[in-house]
């Protein structure tokens, strides 16, 4: 797999980990990386649905996961940046799935909680 083309990532608003933006942003990051690799992002898909780290660690996705670390360290800030910071140089993947799992739990309580901020934000 060719390394993604990093002059296209100046056009991606950087994330700070703000939750309220994490599925725009995530959407159109998702969308990048499938513009440049069907195969990455299906692997960004299943990640996000994993609980447990390293079950996609196949050596066959290392230029992808690169490629994900590099391209994520590109566009992160805040705690988003301290995230990618905090997991081995190179695993783009895992990053993802805590992200995924930090900005957009997929749990009942999380979703009614999601409902009151957006209600209270617009009274």
């Amino acid at each position: 797999m060719a390394a993604f083309n990093l002059k296209k990532l100046e056009r991606l608003r950087d994330f700070s980990g703000e939750p309220s933006s994490w599925r725009r942003w995530s959407f159109t990051f998702r969308g990048y990386v499938g513009a440049q690799s069907v195969e990455a992002v299906t692997l960004i898909r299943a990640v996000e649905e994993l609980s447990e780290p390293g079950v996609l660690n196949d050596p066959a996705n290392k230029a992808i996961d690169n490629n994900l670390y590099f391209s994520l360290a590109m566009c992160l800030k805040g705690a988003a940046l301290d995230i990618l910071m905090n997991v081995p140089e190179g695993d783009g993947l895992e990053c993802w799935r805590r992200m995924a799992q930090r900005f957009e739990p997929r749990t009942a309580g999380h979703g009614r909680v999601q409902l009151i901020y957006l209600y209270l934000k617009h009274i």
